[in-house]
This record gives C-alpha cells, sequence and structure tokens, in this order.
C-alpha cells in the first residue's frame, strides 16, 4: 500500500486533512481499514490518553466509513485523518464514535506527530507518520511527513 499526505476544503467553513491509500500490490487488498495508531508528544513519547482509533473512509457516507472496503490493483480511496472549523478552537481527529470524555482534539499552536497505520487481510500492514500543526484558523491546518 502507498500512503499519501492530501488536504481539502469542503463547502462548510472547514480543512480536512487526507492521505490517499493506494494499493500497489499485485491482487485486489481485502478488508481495508485504516487507523491513527499513536500520537506523540514533544518529547516523543506517545500520549497514553489517546487510545488507537478507526479512520474514516472519505468516500463512505455515515457509519459505513468506518467498514473495511477492498481496493482493486492499483486502485485508491481517500482516508480522513482530522479536520479543523473556524468556530472550534481545536483540530479534531475524525475517528469513530468513542465514549463521552475521550479526547479526540489536537492542541492549538503546536506541532503533533501522527503515526498510520493500514491493513488488509492479505497484505502486510503499512504505516506512515505525519506532523500535524493547527493555529487556530482553518488556513492553519497543515500535515506534514514526520
Amino acid at each position: 500500500m502507498i500512503v499519501e499526505n492530501h488536504g481539502a476544503k469542503s463547502t462548510v467553513d472547514s480543512h480536512w486533512l487526507r492521505v490517499r491509500i493506494t494499493n500497489k500490490g499485485r491482487s485486489t487488498a481485502r478488508s481495508c481499514k485504516g487507523k491513527m495508531i499513536a500520537i506523540y508528544g514533544p518529547d516523543g513519547v506517545p500520549w497514553d490518553d489517546r487510545d488507537p482509533m478507526l479512520l474514516r473512509w472519505s468516500s463512505t457516507p455515515g457509519d459505513k466509513a468506518f467498514e473495511a472496503l477492498d481496493l482493486a490493483r492499483d486502485e485508491w480511496q481517500f482516508l480522513d485523518v482530522a479536520y479543523a472549523q473556524d468556530n472550534l478552537a481545536f483540530a479534531l481527529i475524525a475517528a469513530e464514535p468513542t465514549p463521552a470524555g475521550f479526547p479526540k482534539t489536537l492542541e492549538a499552536e503546536r506541532s503533533h506527530r501522527v503515526k498510520i497505520a493500514v491493513y488488509a487481510d492479505n497484505a502486510e500492514p503499512s504505516t506512515a507518520e505525519f506532523v500535524v500543526t493547527y493555529g487556530g484558523t482553518v488556513d492553519s491546518l497543515r500535515m506534514d511527513w514526520a
């Protein structure tokens, strides 16, 4: 699998960070899922208040966005990682519903190293790390390779 960094604007005043997942194998990758598996603090130590979370496939609506999908050879899909809205003071990880009180936000005015993994039933997992920064406005949300 190939993981690429992308962003997208929407019709609402928001900005989504996405990664493009491409199947570069010889056959269809079955039951693909994407997960945010770690967020690291400035000291390089993973935060222990964030559990691994499934990420949404951007092309799939509603609750089905968290379901596994098949990717044919050379086919790709976007996986949503985070988004920001001007009326929010933080970036929100776009992930599966979690219990009340579970933090899904990233602090503004600092960088966060995020590790993403993509799994398939018939392929080895692929991982990538990104640095997500958010300055408090839609246009300040950025994601770069770690």
